[in-house]
């Protein structure tokens, strides 16, 4: 309805056309309209609908980290999503889904790389909303007093799950104790920089590393030249 401020300066101005009922009478109506720009737009109802209309916002969220490390295996991941307006269609991970379901249970095990894609159609668009469960090695840092590192004593250091090698770390090297940093050979071999100095580390071996997981991946192996270094600052790229 037209606010009768409104309405009745329009009535002033206009003479008295009742301009508020004719308004309202073309939409209740649904009052034919045309425009040469779109043959789907054929009333006023519609017009208005095309002129407010406004996207589609979903929110997708699952019960479960989407970040990994390699052997990992992720079973029952539940998913639950809103909308913020109706919606004339939806499908997830391409399965097609009754209009009102906002939730979607995945009982099969993932143990690499996978997506999930959330469809959803308004009355205009169709949108799309993704969850990504990534599988990542670790990078593993720390101090030893060891010439070299087993699988064992890897698996006591620091870890961190990453896609690539380069990292900027502190670490405290007491007496005696050398710096090392692991990780996957695919990554590439390392340039390093201590206390701002470039080079400092040295290539003692590589090792078919397993995971606490049991996932076996080639690594290599880093030491610090120097030992009993103290706090320490070391750049890895």
């Amino acid at each position: 309805q037209i606010t009768p401020m409104i309405d009745n300066k329009i009535n002033t101005v206009l003479g008295g056309s009742d301009l508020e009922n004719i308004i309202d009478t073309k939409i209740a109506d649904n009052s034919t309209y045309s425009n040469p720009a779109s043959d789907t737009i054929v009333d006023f109802r519609t017009a208005l609908d095309y002129i407010l209309y406004y996207d589609l916002s979903i929110n997708l969220t699952c019960n479960r980290s989407t970040v990994l490390e390699n052997g990992a295996k992720l079973t029952s991941i539940t998913f639950e999503w809103t909308y913020n307006k109706p919606i004339v269609s939806q499908s997830f991970n391409n399965e097609g889904l009754p209009l009102d379901q906002r939730r979607y249970i995945y009982n099969q095990t993932i143990t690499s790389n996978k997506e999930f894609k959330l469809f959803a159609t308004d009355e205009r668009k169709t949108f799309t909303k993704t969850i990504s469960f990534q599988f990542r090695n670790g990078r593993y840092w720390g101090t030893s007093s060891n010439l070299s590192l087993e699988n064992e004593d890897i698996l006591e250091l620091q870890k961190e799950l990453s896609t690539g090698r380069g990292k900027t770390f502190t670490v405290n090297a007491n007496e005696g104790e050398y710096i090392y940093y692991c990780y996957p050979m695919s990554w590439g071999a390392a340039n390093f920089s201590v206390g701002g100095f470039t080079g400092g580390f040295e290539l003692v071996g590589n090792i078919n590393f397993r995971n606490s997981l049991g996932h076996a991946e080639m690594y290599y192996i880093y030491r610090s030249t120097n030992h009993s270094l103290g706090d320490t600052v070391v750049t890895v790229s």
